[in-house]
């Protein structure tokens, strides 16, 4: 389950806090200048403190030079002051790190409207009548757990295990944080009122297909590659030997039917394997040589093209190895993928509504920006 980004395409008009927030130190103050010592002790009059000198450009806080009233909207002035107060106090004492400090010399504009937008979104969406709370959040988190694949269920259910913690945990916790409130919140009302119309059909994504022949081309695999697809018994390597010995008799035991009917080894993946790869009938594609932990890689090397190994034990698990012949290129068929093709033109959809929305909102309420935002480029179709 994906977490920490639940809007599709927010990102760009969005949350500047999940983009600026760093774990940088703060800058240290500067000290003070030294006492002139005095050249007599009995008519040299006290020392001034000599001036500090003046930071670098680069060292000074990006806001330095803005106006006073860096923007507009509603017919309320946005301060500078207010714009110092929202943005700080993301940050340890109010402190901004040097380095965010040096990145936004430039891009000082463009964080403005990304908190004038959200302050619009947000007011939008309290008026559509949807509050942030708790109760919501842990709502709509457990309807997305119910639309998971059962596969990645068991896999997230094992992995929080580990941590000592139920899936029913994680979901309390997470949805007791405010900004993700927030997020679930706005995620729902885009989804209800800005993204209603957004449809996109198969035929829509073959038209896109056919003209785009090039964006689903799979390049030959690299003849010193590897391609093989497992079937894993996941098991924590810190449990006990009772533990680990059921999870390997149940590994032998599927290799028992996979070497009576090797055909059934992706149907036996999807329904047994705890890898995410299960889903995809076990396939782990094409990787180079030093990518997969020694064991599961030697034992590959030993296998011939088609051939299953025996079980392997890794610091995963217990595995079943398929060594699977390197792809010459070729193009990715439609129906392969179609789903993906649809999500990511819908997905490409609803950026260009969720712009024009934040474009309504900013000219229903007569916004006004006094600090130049740099050009952004154009977003990558695809």
């Amino acid at each position: 389950m994906k977490q920490g980004k639940f809007l599709t395409g927010i990102v760009a008009a969005g949350v500047t806090g999940v983009m600026l927030l760093s774990a940088f130190s703060a800058q240290a103050a500067e000290k003070p200048a030294a006492k002139a010592a005095p050249a007599d002790k009995k008519a040299a009059p006290a020392a001034k403190k000599a001036a500090p000198a003046a930071k670098p450009a680069a060292e000074q806080p990006f806001w330095a030079k803005w106006p006073e009233k860096i923007a507009e909207f509603n017919g309320k002035a946005y301060t500078k002051k207010e714009f110092i107060a929202e943005f700080t106090k993301q940050f340890p004492d109010g402190k901004i790190p040097p380095q965010v400090n040096q990145q936004l010399q430039s891009m000082g504009g463009e964080v403005i409207k990304l908190i004038l937008r959200d302050k619009l979104m947000f007011a939008a969406m309290a008026k559509a009548g949807i509050t942030p709370s708790q109760a919501f959040a842990k709502k709509c988190l457990e309807d997305d757990v119910k639309k998971l694949p059962k596969e990645q269920v068991q896999f997230l259910t094992q992995q929080l295990a580990m941590q000592k913690k139920t899936l029913a945990q994680y979901i309390d916790e997470y949805s007791a944080n405010p900004d993700v409130q927030k997020q679930i919140a706005l995620q729902a009302f885009l989804k209800r009122d800005v993204f209603k119309n957004v449809t996109v059909t198969e035929a829509d994504a073959k038209k896109f297909y056919d003209s785009n022949p090039q964006m689903f081309a799979i390049p030959a695999d690299a003849a010193d590659s590897l391609r093989a697809s497992h079937i894993l018994i996941m098991v924590d390597p810190k449990a006990d030997a009772k533990v680990k010995q059921a999870a390997k008799a149940k590994a032998e035991a599927i290799l028992v039917e996979l070497k009576a009917n090797p055909a059934l080894f992706e149907a036996k993946a999807k329904a047994e394997s705890k890898c995410p790869s299960g889903r995809n009938g076990g396939s782990l594609g094409n990787f180079q040589k030093g990518q997969m932990v020694p064991e599961f890689e030697k034992a590959v090397l030993t296998l011939k093209d088609g051939q299953i190994s025996g079980v392997v034990e890794t610091q995963y698990g217990y595995h079943i190895i398929r060594r699977d012949a390197l792809q010459k290129g070729s193009v990715m068929p439609f129906d392969q993928i179609k789903g993906e093709l649809i999500a990511e033109l819908e997905k490409q959809k609803q950026q260009a509504a969720l712009m024009a929305f934040i474009t309504k909102l900013e000219k229903d309420a007569k916004v006004q920006y006094f600090v130049k935002a740099p050009a952004m480029p154009p977003m990558p179709m695809m």
